[in-house]
């Protein structure tokens, strides 16, 4: 995984990578959650550090679509 990528996680949801810093990676997850921070820095509740096995990648849009109308998470 490198930055850039669209990612998966099971209880935050869609997220794109912004930083990655072995073994962990700095994802930008796309639905505000008061769990996530930003690492301290302000009340921006959309960051995470995660590990790479915590993480599915998204292969494309049209993968997520069709999940959604069959009710995947």
């Amino acid at each position: 995984m490198k930055t850039g990528d669209i990612v998966f996680h099971q209880e935050y949801g869609l997220g794109k990578i912004k930083f990655v810093d072995d073994p962990t990676i700095l994802v930008y997850y796309y639905k505000e959650n008061p769990l996530l921070h930003n690492g301290g820095i302000g009340p921006n509740f959309h960051y995470w550090w995660s590990y790479a096995e915590d993480l599915k990648p998204v292969s494309s849009i049209r993968v997520l679509i069709e999940r959604k109308r069959n009710g995947i998470r």
